[in-house]
């Protein structure tokens, strides 16, 4: 706004925030073309303000154009690939990712998360790990998630989210070991009526059931008469409960 250029930026420093209207596409399309598009930085803020405008005009004027949108969709598609070619950066790696997952394109969102890890800085803040480990353990990758778990710093592997995650990983790869540790430590990073730590209790309890009878847990039939078995004779601590109901016939069970 002051001198019509984008300033040089930091391409580990996570932008502040984005502007996305048509008001603001006019300054940052003639800011980009003051530096022959060259900016690695405007490239992303103008992606992300061609994906996102279409979705404002939808809402404002309940109209929904299936070949208008896509055509925004590819215009972010482009300026971000652009971005990468520039200066390769977390946040258009993220984007994209976020894109083609959007579209189902799991092996490409693999593939853009892959490259976003590759880069310095990624785990500097923990966000973007986190994102992408519920990807993987919403795709069953249980095995990706739990080697990258492993592979983090500090910072990353002792957010209390990501650690949840891992724990969906440990349950599915029956590391209980680490979930033994997991269920004596505080959790804080949980909403009310999220399922997720009693999900993993029930069949974590339903696996050591399994070990001390000598029960193959592949077997999908046998393994689930001890889910069950773990439902009805192994409540959780209240610590890690928070399901919603109060219909004690059932147990909880929602």
């Amino acid at each position: 706004m002051e001198n019509g250029k984008f300033p040089k930026t930091d391409k580990h420093q996570p932008p502040l925030s984005y502007m996305t209207s048509e008001k603001w596409d006019k300054h940052i399309k003639n800011a980009l073309d003051a530096d022959n598009c060259k900016n690695w930085f405007g490239l992303l803020q103008y992606g992300v303000s061609m994906y996102e405008r279409y979705d404002h005009t939808v809402l404002a004027n309940d109209y929904y154009d299936e070949k208008k949108e896509a055509e925004q969709t590819e215009l972010a598609r482009c300026y971000w690939k652009k971005s990468i070619e520039l200066v390769p950066n977390i946040w258009a790696y993220r984007n994209l990712a976020k894109l083609e997952e959007e579209h189902n394109n799991y092996e490409l969102t693999e593939k853009y998360y892959d490259c976003a890890l590759e880069l310095d800085g990624v785990y500097d803040d923990h966000a973007l790990v986190s994102e992408y480990l519920a990807f993987l353990g919403n795709i069953k990758k249980y095995q990706k998630l739990w080697n990258i778990f492993n592979s983090l710093p500090a910072n990353c592997k002792s957010n209390d989210r990501i650690r949840i995650t891992a724990a969906i990983a440990a349950v599915k790869l029956d590391h209980l070991d680490y979930l033994n540790t997991f269920f004596s430590e505080e959790h804080y990073d949980i909403r009310e009526g999220e399922c997720t730590l009693t999900d993993v209790w029930f069949e974590f309890c339903a696996r050591k059931i399994a070990r001390e009878r000598g029960i193959d847990v592949a077997d999908v039939d046998k393994m689930q008469i001890l889910l069950d078995e773990a439902w009805d004779k192994c409540p959780p601590d209240p610590a890690i409960d928070f399901r919603m109901s109060f219909d004690k016939t059932l147990k909880y069970r929602i």
